[in-house]
C-alpha cells in the first residue's frame, strides 16, 4: 500500500497495530509540522499580527490531518468488516450540539468516540472480507 493510499484513500484494510502507529504519526507529526512552520515563520518574519494567509495554511494543515485520520479509521473499520459509514457517528454530536442540554454531554461524547473505539478495540476479520485481503502485507 502506497503512502497516498494509506493516508488519503478510503479503500482497503489496515491492522490494529499499524492503525495505532500511523494515527499517532499523523496526529503528532502533523501537529509538530504545523507548530514548526508557524514558529519558524513567526521567528523569521516576526508576524504580529499574523496575515490572512497564515490562517489558510493552518486550516489546510488541519483539514489534511482530519482527512488522513478519517481515511485511516475507515480502513481499520474495514478490517473488522464494518463500513466507513460508522464514521458518520462521529458527526452526530455536531448535529446534536443544540440538544446537548437535554441529552447530556456524556451521550454526545459517546456518539463522537464510538467509531474510534470500534477501530481500536475490535479485532480484524481472520480471512479476506468484502473490503479486501488480510492486511498482513502492509509495510511498516
Amino acid at each position: 500500500m502506497s503512502v497516498w493510499q494509506l493516508f488519503f484513500a478510503f479503500r482497503g484494510r489496515i491492522g490494529q497495530f499499524a492503525y495505532f502507529r500511523w494515527l499517532i504519526a499523523v496526529i503528532f507529526g502533523g501537529g509538530l509540522a504545523w507548530m514548526a512552520l508557524f514558529g519558524a515563520l513567526d521567528g523569521i518574519i516576526g508576524l504580529h499580527p499574523a496575515p490572512n494567509w497564515f490562517g489558510y495554511v493552518g486550516m489546510t494543515t488541519g483539514l489534511l490531518i482530519v482527512y488522513s485520520t478519517l481515511a485511516l479509521t475507515a480502513k481499520r473499520l474495514h478490517d473488522s468488516d464494518r463500513t466507513a459509514w460508522h464514521l458518520v457517528l462521529a458527526a452526530v454530536p455536531w448535529t446534536m450540539l443544540a440538544f446537548a442540554i437535554f441529552l447530556g454531554p456524556l451521550l454526545v461524547l459517546v456518539f463522537w468516540a464510538a467509531p474510534f473505539v470500534l477501530a481500536f478495540v475490535l479485532p480484524g476479520t481472520a480471512g479476506p472480507n468484502r473490503f479486501g485481503p488480510v492486511p498482513a502485507g502492509i509495510a511498516a
